[in-house]
């Protein structure tokens, strides 16, 4: 199942993330290269992407700016009170709840310029804290899922095998170019 989940989510990932890192203007691929080189030693793994905040923050940041899932459906499971910034509103046990993911991924009041894609947004300490605001598999990236947690199981080898793709293409290209359908231009190292 887990392969299941990441499969659905990397058809819709990589060509998002490879268009946000081909086709780049401002030298992203430049400083992403000198981390993917000098951090995470000689081998990419799972746990070497971890040490390369930058590369994982520009994963992050492609899952804010086009969530995979845009619309989330549910049914209270009891009665609550759901507040927002502004407003609160009575939810009764058996209601169906819809969460739009692209209009909490770009709240003006958790995210500076929401409509901009930052690559660095989620590195450092407010980075991080960025993290439990960042939904895009059916709950917080800060969350685990549980048998009473619905979260996408796969979705933490999405972000960390989207983390290893990035890193070895900068390990193993000095430049590239290209959209998220289409490699134009590619020069390995020398």
């Amino acid at each position: 199942m887990i392969g299941f989940n990441a499969f659905e989510g990397f058809n819709l990932l990589l060509p998002d993330l490879l268009n946000q890192l081909l086709s780049d203007q401002t030298g992203l691929q430049d400083r992403l290269r000198v981390e993917a080189r000098q951090m995470g030693g000689p081998v990419l793994t799972f746990d070497s992407v971890k040490q390369m905040p930058h590369i994982r923050s520009l994963v992050y940041e492609t899952l804010r700016f086009n969530p995979r899932v845009p619309l989330q459906y549910a049914r209270a499971r009891k009665d609550f009170r759901l507040s927002s910034h502004e407003a609160s509103f009575d939810i009764k046990k058996g209601e169906l709840l819809c969460g739009y993911q692209v209009l909490v991924a770009r709240d003006p009041v958790v995210f500076d310029d929401p409509e901009s894609f930052k690559p660095d947004r989620f590195v450092g300490e407010k980075g991080t804290e960025l993290l439990k605001y960042l939904i895009w598999s059916n709950g917080p990236e800060t969350g685990t899922p549980t048998e009473s947690n619905k979260q996408c199981m796969g979705k933490e080898y999405v972000v960390l095998t989207a983390s290893v793709i990035v890193a070895y293409l900068l390990r193993r290209y000095d430049s590239m170019a290209g959209d998220g359908s289409t490699i134009t231009a590619l020069e390995k190292v020398k």
